[in-house]
């Protein structure tokens, strides 16, 4: 498409990103101390977090992203691996970051059956920066983590997600379609999901609803949201702007994205709706981001999450344009990308 994001154009040196960090400990007593110490003292470094991964080696081990300084006085050493990423809040500078948030698409659909535990958790093992997820109620207002409409493509069950009871859905497989060793994987609550991951996690909540659904999913997202004090770690996005503005009104405090394709009719492509939003992020698809948009949304104070990217692998591009964050089914290419230019 003439004028669309094509992962070429330059831009200016952004901010450094934090290295990761490793240590060692000899033996396990210091461990809950330095933890607990350590915690409090790193994350109100800016837009950091941290993420706690203690496991038992006989030697001294490199992890997979980042370095470590390591000490090591027994021949049993406990490896605890702070992984600084580049943010745990969503309120970032537009443009700020010299390489963009590497968002997992539906936990990563391209590593294990989309929308599931298991794709969450993988997404977290490989480093994303953050997971994006979608939400839709059940017949009796449970918020549970499912793209579409319908049950038929990615799990055992038949209908629309709203006919059923959680009890229903809970009794579905939601991952021998993508693989046998993903058989039992159930569809998850959002509660469910916020539990499994930790609270710095950054995870953006997409709500899949139209007409009168939308308040009451809405109004689910944000108690779930006030429950677990997920202020900063949070994102709520949609492609319906009712949906966002009533999210606005009812609890400003959340993090708002607006989502558009070029396949949408005019009102929503040219986000005549936008002012009722009052969007943090901007979320285009690629086919409708251009270098020059990019530019003005920057300018206007907002932050960019392309999605739809998976055929423009490239991590260095994506910095150079300015990127905020990439949304993508394939994480583990992009961090690993990542990885590699802020470690020379």
């Amino acid at each position: 498409m003439a004028g669309s994001f094509n992962c070429h154009t330059k831009r200016s040196e952004g901010s450094k990103v934090l290295a990761d960090r490793g240590l060692v400990l000899a033996g396990t007593a210091l461990i809950p101390v330095f933890v607990r110490r350590h915690f409090r003292f790193l994350t109100p470094f800016g837009m950091t977090q941290v993420r706690f991964c203690i496991r038992l080696t006989s030697k001294i081990e490199r992890p997979c992203f980042g370095w470590e300084q390591a000490l090591r006085n027994s021949r049993s050493s406990v490896i605890l691996h702070l992984n600084m990423r580049q943010s745990s809040s969503w309120k970032i500078a537009p443009g700020s970051l010299e390489y963009p948030l590497v968002i997992a698409h539906r936990g990563g659909a391209g590593m294990a059956p989309e929308n599931t535990l298991a794709a969450f958790r993988r997404a977290l093992e490989v480093g994303a920066d953050a997971i994006e997820l979608d939400v839709r109620l059940t017949r009796d207002r449970q918020v549970v983590v499912i793209h579409d409409r319908s049950l038929e493509r990615t799990t055992t069950g038949q209908g629309a997600v709203g006919t059923h009871t959680l009890e229903e859905l809970k009794h579905l497989d939601a991952g021998s379609w993508y693989g046998p060793q993903f058989s039992g994987e159930q569809v998850p609550t959002l509660i469910e999901v916020f539990e499994a991951l930790p609270v710095y996690f950054p995870i953006y909540v997409e709500i899949k609803a139209r007409g009168t659904g939308a308040a009451l999913l809405a109004m689910g997202v944000i108690n779930i949201i006030r429950r677990y004090g997920r202020w900063e770690s949070t994102m709520v996005a949609s492609f319906n702007p009712l949906a966002m503005a009533f999210i606005r009104a009812i609890d400003p405090r959340i993090t708002r994205g607006y989502i558009w394709s070029g396949h949408h009719p005019l009102p929503l492509r040219a986000r005549w709706l936008s002012p009722l939003v009052q969007p943090h992020w901007l979320a285009p698809d690629r086919r409708t981001l251009t270098p020059e948009l990019l530019s003005r949304f920057h300018s206007q104070g907002k932050s960019v999450a392309a999605w739809d990217l998976d055929v423009c692998t490239d991590m260095e591009r994506l910095g150079e344009i300015g990127l905020d964050a990439a949304v993508t089914d394939h994480p583990e290419s992009l961090v690993r990308q990542k990885h590699g230019m802020t470690q020379r």
